[in-house]
């Protein structure tokens, strides 16, 4: 994992899980084999960003809206695992938690992000962190 060294959010961790899960999961089962997976960590003074972005496997002949809609598959030709729901759970869960979530298809490379607000962190818990 690369960028920020860390990004405080207040959500729900199994929902968290389950985002982080099915996008990790879209890139191992579509990346071409023999590349590289990234994920980084990004932030601003307001938001944090997750990005997993991979080689993808066949060519991509769909937008970013339509890969995220439930039971949409990247890849027609493929029948067997999954149910083509992962995206569009992450894209669920992530409007549930008040984040946004992003696909963005350029050329070969596909990357999902989940766009967080930050914890802002009030005078009274910085000075219980200190102690």
């Amino acid at each position: 994992l690369t960028g920020a060294p860390s990004a405080p959010i207040r959500s729900n961790g199994n929902k968290i899980y389950r985002i982080l899960q099915n996008m990790l999961d879209n890139a191992l089962k579509y990346s071409l084999t023999g590349t590289r997976i990234f994920v980084t960590l990004s932030s601003t003074e307001t938001h944090a960003t997750v990005t997993v972005k991979n080689t993808s496997s066949y060519e991509m002949n769909f937008s970013a809206e339509e890969i995220s809609e439930q039971f949409v598959r990247g890849d027609p030709s493929r029948t067997g695992e999954g149910s083509g729901l992962g995206l569009a759970i992450a894209k669920s869960f992530a409007e549930q938690l008040g984040a946004t979530f992003d696909i963005v298809v350029d050329g070969d490379q596909f990357s999902s992000s989940i766009t967080f607000p930050l914890k802002q962190i009030t005078p009274s818990e910085s000075s219980e962190e200190e102690s």
